[in-house]
């Protein structure tokens, strides 16, 4: 179903601004992008013939620029919210998420009573598989099946959410890093189909597909509200024998002819619930974004989809034409962000001049029982960095108020403002204005010259920043009073990577070590710039209730340079259960970590440890509340791969590693094998599950 946008939209619509009158196809797209460049404000196309243009104008843009004859202007690239789909008395944990009340796929979930985990290698497999394992026997766990779930011509299974009754939700298709290597390049993403599947597991032998979406494109990004499914969906047209990156004449002459004669439907994605594929997006649910001239237009169908889980076909849909980057959720907003800047594809490299202001376009939309509606737009100076996976987290919201962490310079590390001070800058913006959001406050020149922002985390009220290039400045920002900031600032070795807020006003930051390396290099580096050279893992713990003293209670290091954990990369190797006051049980952190800890031959920063071993490091997290001393206390090691005379170096990395903690049980996943064993308890971890 397709949800018509009508002018009694709030803040008086979308833009109207199609111009029939026009005698060209060219024309009329120059006409509209003129006249919806003038607003933040995303322009309702409402056309079909002009949708039509659009799309076909921005497979011609894109065919130029990705040659390497023009510049193509790119859209680039926890703590007290924990998924609550446990049914068990065993306290559990939950995928770590960023917004309480918006769960996230993951690799591996679990409800206290059993284990789900993907099966991401088909090398040997027809199919797509789902590993279920009992919790009863803890520790050691039951391998119970491994399921086929999916058709045979279904991309990878990446991502699942579990539902009641024993159900789960798989996704398969894009969304595999590899994507996001070439986020500028539309032709990139041609030929991907998204596949939603809702199964019944209750009888593990005889699994039961409730039913089941098929889209075309390629899944950005996902989030589950309710019973609501929300997913970020990258479409790119493809016509057969149409030439993505013409080198003649007679090439561009062919593409010429082949999108003269395309139809719209041959340019739109489809949507397939069961009774047949239709549209997923029309000129009535689309808009345009304000981009400077026809040369910027991109041929992307970007779809923010609203699935009910309970009833997929009353599905509804919103779609921007051109790139969107990053998606962030509350239970009942939407924000979509693109932040420009130019890429050249002759030299295939990122432009910047300081000449040229980037800035970032904010989208708002309710999420409401008739599909997400549009509220309005806004845009802030600056970008919002390079890592796909921390771009969310420069998002906030409190009180009605969305707040943006962003950052100017010449490149992604900040290395020149053109007055001296910090690059990164808050922005709180609100709903009002003729754009829909309008700018509240502003607080800037955070961080000092040259730092990059390393991470970042709204809770409430307050906003975490932390900065790096020598030492670690932890931000703390008061936004309680949006006109009157309050901020205050800690200086520490090392960074974080990321930062989880604890109850009490305390706050877990994971990052690395790091040592000053114009003290140890001797010039030879060149003293001239503020630098270090990062080491260890580190784990710290700050008390921020103060908000302008923030204090660094107790920290620990792990291992040596080379040193990693999955939380260094992504929140979702992040496993926490949070504190038991009733019972006295501290809080539990378990990280996959690859320990590089041999010695090295030299003492200077750069130098890298070899590798120890990899496996599941077990943390218990005392704020001082339990026990009245704040303490990081390091309690085992699951170790599942170790360095020998024969093996110097780890299978595979850590990135996509996941843990769960199961009472005084403890689960990791490495690759597509499950391990265990008992919290706290220093022995070679049981597994793999089933043995090979």
């Amino acid at each position: 179903m397709i949800f018509i946008i009508t002018s009694s939209f709030l803040l008086g619509g979308c833009l109207d601004l199609f111009n029939k009158g026009d005698d060209s196809e060219t024309d009329k797209v120059n006409s509209f992008i003129a006249a919806s460049k003038s607003t933040p404000r995303i322009a309702a196309i409402s056309d079909d013939d002009l949708l039509l243009a659009l799309l076909r104008e921005g497979m011609k843009r894109q065919s130029m620029l990705i040659s390497g004859r023009e510049l193509m202007m790119v859209q680039a690239d926890a703590a007290t919210a924990s998924a609550t789909n446990s049914t068990a008395a065993t306290a559990v944990s939950t995928t770590n998420i960023q917004v309480a009340g918006v769960d996230e796929a993951d690799r591996m979930k679990s409800d206290g009573q059993f284990l789900y985990a993907i099966k991401s290698d088909r090398q040997y497999q027809a199919k797509n598989q789902l590993r279920i394992f009992s919790l009863t026997a803890a520790p050691a766990s039951q391998h119970i099946v491994d399921i086929e779930v999916g058709q045979v011509d279904d991309g990878s299974l990446n991502g699942l959410y579990l539902l009641d009754n024993q159900r789960v939700l798989l996704l398969y298709g894009g969304g595999g890093f590899h994507y996001f290597d070439l986020w500028w390049d539309p032709w990139s993403w041609q030929g991907y189909t998204n596949v939603i599947e809702i199964v019944d597991v209750t009888d593990s032998t005889n699994p039961v597909t409730e039913s089941r979406v098929v889209i075309d494109g390629t899944q950005v990004s996902s989030r589950m509200v309710g019973n609501h499914l929300y997913l970020l969906n990258r479409y790119t047209p493809n016509i057969d024998s149409y030439t993505p990156y013409p080198n003649s004449n007679t090439q561009e002459n062919q593409n010429s002819l082949l999108l003269a004669e395309a139809k719209l439907d041959d340019l739109l994605p489809t949507i397939d619930t069961g009774s047949g594929s239709e549209p997923l997006a029309d000129a009535n649910n689309c808009y345009l974004p304000p981009i400077e001239d026809i040369e910027k237009l991109s041929a992307d169908v970007i779809s923010l989809i609203d699935i009910n889980i309970d009833d997929p076909a009353q599905w509804q849909s919103r779609c921007i034409i051109g790139s969107t980057e990053t998606l962030f959720m509350t239970p009942t907003s939407a924000y979509l962000a693109t932040s420009r800047y130019n890429y050249d594809a002759s030299v295939d490299q990122i432009v910047y001049s300081s000449d040229v202001s980037m800035v970032t376009d904010i989208h708002k939309f309710s999420l409401t029982t008739s599909g997400p509606e549009y509220r309005g737009s806004g845009q802030v100076p600056g970008q919002l960095g390079w890592d796909r996976k921390k771009k969310p987290f420069r998002f906030g919201e409190y009180n009605d108020i969305v707040g943006v962490l962003s950052s100017d310079g010449n490149d992604w590390s900040c290395t020149s403002t053109a007055d001296g001070k910090g690059c990164h800058r808050l922005t709180l913006l609100e709903e009002g204005g003729s754009s829909g959001l309008v700018i509240r406050k502003t607080l800037a020149g955070l961080g000092k010259p040259g730092e990059k922002l390393y991470s970042s985390r709204f809770m409430g009220d307050r906003v975490y920043l932390v900065t790096f290039k020598q030492t670690d400045p932890l931000y703390v920002i008061d936004i309680s009073d949006p006109d009157n900031l309050q901020k205050g600032e800690l200086q520490v070795p090392g960074f974080s990577d990321y930062l989880h807020p604890l109850p009490g006003g305390y706050l877990l930051g994971v990052g690395k070590d790091a040592v000053d390396a114009t003290a140890q290099n001797n010039g030879f580096w060149g003293d001239e710039g503020r630098f270090a050279w990062y080491q260890g893992l580190k784990l710290a713990l700050y008390d921020v209730n103060d908000v302008q003293n923030p204090v660094e209670l107790v920290n620990t290091i792990i291992g040596k340079r080379g040193t990693s954990s999955t939380a260094n990369y992504d929140h979702h190797g992040f496993i926490w259960l949070p504190a038991d006051t009733t019972t006295g049980r501290l809080a539990r952190l378990a990280l996959p970590v690859e320990l590089h800890n041999e010695p090295v031959s030299v003492t200077y920063g750069w130098e890298w440890a070899e590798w120890t071993h990899t496996g599941l490091k077990m943390f218990e997290i005392d704020d001082g509340a339990i026990s009245g001393v704040p303490a990081i206390n390091e309690k085992a090691d699951l170790v599942v791969e170790s360095r020998s005379t024969t093996k110097t170096y780890p299978t595979t990395g850590i990135y996509q590693d996941r843990g769960v903690i199961a009472g005084d049980s403890i689960y990791y996943l490495r690759g597509d094998q499950i391990w265990s064993g008992s919290w706290g308890s220093p022995t070679i971890a049981d597994g793999p599950i089933p043995a090979n």
